[in-house]
């Protein structure tokens, strides 16, 4: 029987426990965050017949691999080392240091942040010093994005973190990484009779220390301890999704600064199958101040562990206007896939079988804003803007919202803003991603599909608006109007 996602998060969970140490966290292999399917692939051989064989060839040629990928981060630290001029700091006092992300739309928008909103702005005009650091998702274009952050709006001081290490830091990094790999594969090798799930784990986790995503986040930990280490930071504030580096960053930021406060903000919606938010609230020994978008997150963090302070702070989203519904003759269909190559190209595959089954419904996809568009993407819309019934929005999301329909959504807030309208929310995804739905938690009052071929007898079907008149209701539960004035417990940090 194959081992479900929910099963292999909690074999994660019971490794990290045997190696003891938090520090294992710098690899994301250790934490599910979000049961997605573009996360779970990295264990598909667990369900393999050969799992002992996959395992031992992929270490095989892990170790080669290594050994190029040690040069070239060794090299590339070398190339792009110029990038530090501009990481500088201010001889100036700071008291909040917000951690958010250098991608899409948040390096263009003019004001606020994509993530935190215009909580940084708030603060700062209450009188406190503010800075934010963000994570840097591209190897070119440093220096450009750079400027379009210090030129955003209000004197806030603005780091884009380098793409790489410094040169000197790199055998520091590989001497900690090896240290951690060496323990994974020693405790791989006392379960190889006994637990052959889990010495594969550990196997592959000891190859994916050397990975990409272990280096930014040990990249991203050690540009915050160093902006922390000087001094006057009391606060450092943290999105909220269950990432291993968010537990990574804020143990080490503690261990090295102890009385420190660690604000955690839940910028996006939470689901049954979050479960690096449900380990890391129900495991961690620090106590944080947490801000939901609504009271059924407060709720549910509540009921998950009583030891932090939670604040429903809102969500941007409901602040946002709403638009008059202008429906046509002809009903829309909008599409709205997460910011993922492999969510985007499922909801691809969906709209291809439903215009070949030549419905009556014009259709529009919204590609997310943070979305890397790869070639693979671009072929799959080029065939579909083919149809004279398939459009790529270009208009605000509310103007997308009022005149659809329909909004069909895997695991996107939109599903939850479609309630502020008179669009049908309806989740696609298989089965086993039933746990990534937005509204999973309303016991089905939104209609569900599983298949494209459910969808096409859906849509083909006689249809009934489901009946709910509680749309508003159960939206603000979930995201709430911003109020800025629950900062003002900050300021007495």
């Amino acid at each position: 029987m194959p081992i479900q996602a929910e099963k292999i998060a909690q074999k994660l969970e019971k490794l990290l426990g045997e190696l003891g140490n938090s520090e294992n966290l710098v690899n994301p292999y250790f934490r599910i965050s979000k049961g997605a399917p573009e996360q779970i692939h990295r264990y598909f051989f667990i369900n393999t017949k050969f799992q002992r064989l996959i395992t031992v060839t992929q270490l095989t040629f892990g170790i080669i691999v290594v050994i190029f990928k040690v040069l070239f981060l060794v090299g590339a630290s070398l190339i792009f080392v110029k990038q530090y001029k501009f990481f500088k700091f201010k001889n100036k006092p700071r008291q909040i240091l917000f951690v958010s992300h250098g991608i899409g739309m948040n390096l263009t928008l003019k004001e606020g942040d994509q993530f935190f909103w215009k909580m940084p702005e708030y603060l700062h005009n209450k009188g406190k010093e503010v800075a934010i650091v963000y994570t840097n998702h591209y190897i070119f274009g440093f220096t450009k994005h750079n400027k379009l952050l210090q030129s955003k709006s209000c004197d806030i001081e603005r780091f884009l973190i380098p793409k790489f290490l410094r040169p000197s830091e790199n055998f520091t990094y590989f001497k900690k990484i090896s240290t951690l790999a060496i323990k994974s594969l020693r405790l791989a090798i006392s379960k190889l009779r006994k637990e052959p799930a889990e010495f594969a784990i550990l196997i592959k986790a000891s190859i994916f220390f050397y990975s990409r995503a272990t280096y930014s986040n040990y990249l991203l930990n050690q540009r915050i301890q160093e902006i922390v280490s000087f001094k006057g930071i009391n606060t450092v504030a943290l999105t909220f999704e269950g990432h291993s580096y968010e537990q990574f960053v804020i143990d080490e930021t503690f261990k090295n600064f102890g009385k420190l406060n660690v604000v955690l903000y839940q910028h996006s919606p939470i689901v049954k199958d979050h479960f690096g938010i449900i380990t890391f609230l129900r495991k961690t020994d620090h106590r944080l101040l947490i801000f939901t978008t609504g009271s059924y997150y407060k709720k549910l963090f509540a009921e998950l562990s009583n030891k932090h302070h939670i604040e429903i702070l809102g969500s941007n989203k409901s602040n946002q206007r709403e638009v008059i519904a202008t429906l046509t003759e002809t009903p829309h269909i909008l599409f709205v896939p997460e910011g993922t190559t492999y969510a985007t190209k499922d909801m691809l595959i969906l709209l291809r079988g439903m215009i070949k089954a030549e419905m009556n419904y014009f259709y529009t996809l919204r590609l997310h804003p943070n979305l890397k568009l790869n070639v693979a993407l671009f072929w799959h819309i080029k065939k579909l803007q083919t149809s004279k019934r398939f459009v790529i929005s270009k208009s605000l999301l509310s103007s997308d919202l009022a005149s659809a329909k329909f909004v069909v959504y895997r695991s996107s807030a939109v599903g939850i803003e479609s309630l502020k309208f008179s669009a049908i929310p309806i989740f696609y995804g298989s089965q086993e991603n039933s746990g990534l739905n937005v509204l999973g938690h309303l016991d089905s009052k939104f209609p569900t599909i599983f298949s494209v071929d459910e969808a096409i007898a859906y849509f083909k079907a006689t249809l009934i608006a489901p009946e709910n008149n509680n749309r508003k209701k159960i939206f603000h539960e979930l995201f709430e109007r911003m109020d800025y004035n629950k900062l003002d417990i900050l300021l007495d940090f």
